[in-house]
């Protein structure tokens, strides 16, 4: 016997076997029960998500005779033994006629399927026409097809499939009742499949299962394509995870944490070398790029609720490296990192040498953690010190003396206040960080090397980006600690007080009642 491929050979039945589409089954069964057939229905959805399946189960629920024969009316779960039944699953009905629109789209095609219409079904209750991809049919086809699907005989059903509802006439669909078929979510995905694993004596590793789910993106027949690749890849039905990631062409994990970690270092030296030695195992910067993408996003999920890292990965060294980094990083920089490496898949679309573009994507990156994403300790940059390392910058005798010069006004001007702290933010153009010292802080205490604040919803990537800040710029440690609460004032609420005490902005809040200082500026 020929092999049957998993989409067909599991394909549903009944409604019963209709995954993730409870609102259409419930709706369609609701109509049989009640002998409210429409005359015309339109499923629309993204492709494998049972579209086609559909008009074919309620087809069948339309016409099943029973196992004994006697069933006069339709049903919700057709038997699937009657000849009707069986001759609609087997695809050649002669009152059941699925049509392809994409390879007949002329208006003549239509006219023919009109005329036949008129007469009455041979040996079912209806007769059906299954449309399938009919926003392929041409602007005459369309206008040919109005008066029939408004008026049609009382023994025809139009049941009309597409994947592009927004290219069907408006005329069209205010003749049928419409019906958007759901994306199936990866945890039905995953039970489906897992079923249909046990079925076929499969032994499928979960992290596995988890990368079929994740490629078939909704369509459960895209899933059990690459399910079937995998069985043909796989010895004595083991279907192990390595095997899978290379079918689908994923980069190694380890590879893409490693090299996310070289970038927040701004190890350039490390990143330049992971991407060398990916390139040269014939890996691609396309997969590359967009599994990096993939472990952002996955880092803003598991940032989000800690709880979703079970959905997201099921390898527990995966689920550990997320928990660890999650909470490192705001939800702002993550958003910068995805722009900058989002950008470098873009240009991919028109790059002459993809790897410059996964070297100059990554460096991006790099350049901009040095001066604005958090250095956080314990991530290894792949130097052999362990610790994050700057490229060395070429020098000049003027360079050097300009440095040297720098140093030496830093190392004047002290800086010892909170007042300091804010005019050497500023003097830097870290508009952000000054923005958050003086109007969200409350300081509690500030002293050379030391700040202790109040801060709501700020996290350590503040306190680290401060701190390097200071380092960078001052050649001491600081240490900043953020506290729960304090009794202190905010910078800009201190300046408010100093100057309603001012004589000039006293008399003048006195002369107009009900005057407010909105802000203050130094001119």
């Amino acid at each position: 016997m020929a092999h049957v491929v998993l989409a067909r050979k599991y394909r549903s039945q009944t409604f019963k076997d209709l995954i993730g589409q409870d609102v259409l089954v419930r709706t369609l069964m609701n109509a049989i029960e009640r002998e409210k057939i429409a005359h015309g229905y339109i499923f629309t959805g993204i492709r494998g998500c049972g579209k086609t399946s559909s008009a074919r189960i309620f087809a069948k629920s339309l016409n099943c005779l029973g196992e004994d024969g006697q069933n006069t009316k339709p049903v919700t779960t057709p038997c699937g033994v009657c000849e009707n039944c069986v001759a609609i699953t087997q695809g050649r009905h002669m009152d059941v006629v699925e049509l392809d629109a994409a390879s007949h789209t002329g208006v003549e095609n239509m006219r023919s399927i009109l005329e036949e219409s008129a007469y009455r079904p041979v040996s079912a209750r209806y007769k059906i026409y299954i449309i399938d991809e009919v926003h392929m049919l041409s602007n005459s086809a369309f206008n040919a097809m109005l008066k029939t699907l408004e008026e049609p005989p009382s023994h025809v059903i139009f049941i009309l499939a597409t994947t592009e509802l927004h290219k069907v006439p408006v005329t069209i669909l205010s003749r049928c009742q419409r019906f958007s078929l759901a994306r199936i979510s990866p945890e039905v995905l995953s039970k489906h499949y897992q079923f249909i694993s046990d079925s076929e004596g499969l032994a499928i590793e979960p992290q596995a299962l988890h990368l079929i789910t994740h490629a078939a993106d909704g369509s459960v027949r895209d899933g059990l394509s690459l399910l079937d690749q995998a069985i043909s890849l796989s010895e004595d039905k083991k279907i192990k995870t390595d095997l899978v990631s290379e079918m689908l062409g994923k980069t190694n994990m380890d590879t893409v944490v490693s090299l996310f970690d070289a970038m927040i270092a701004n190890n350039i030296k490390a990143v330049l070398k992971i991407t060398q030695d990916f390139m040269m195992q014939g890996g691609s910067p396309k997969a590359l790029l967009s599994d990096l993408l993939d472990f952002i996003y996955q880092l803003t999920q598991v940032k989000a609720d800690a709880a979703s890292v079970e959905d997201v990965t099921a390898v527990a060294k995966e689920q550990k490296d997320l928990r660890e980094r999650a909470n490192d990083f705001s939800y702002v920089l993550l958003a910068r990192v995805w722009q900058l490496l989002l950008k470098g898949l873009e240009d991919l679309k028109n790059a002459p040498n993809p790897h410059s573009i996964l070297d100059m994507a990554c460096l991006r990156v790099a350049y901009l953690s040095q001066e604005v994403l958090p250095k956080t300790p314990g991530i290894p940059d792949g130097s052999t010190g362990g610790t994050p390392t700057k490229t060395p910058v070429e020098s000049t005798p003027d360079s050097e003396n300009r440095s040297q010069e720098n140093t030496l006004a830093t190392a004047e001007k002290a800086i010892e206040t909170i007042h300091d702290v804010c005019r050497l933010l500023s003097d830097h153009k870290e508009v952000l960080l000054r923005d958050v010292l003086e109007k969200e802080a409350r300081i509690e205490h500030c002293a050379r090397g030391k700040l202790c604040l109040c801060a709501p919803g700020q996290n350590r990537d503040f306190t680290l980006r401060l701190s390097n800040f200071l380092k960078d710029k001052t050649g001491e440690t600081w240490v900043i600690e953020l506290i729960e609460e304090s009794d202190g004032v905010t910078l800009e609420e201190e300046n408010l007080a100093e100057v309603q005490k001012d004589e000039i902005v006293s008399e003048a809040m006195h002369l107009f009642d009900g005057a407010k200082i909105e802000s203050i500026s130094e001119e």
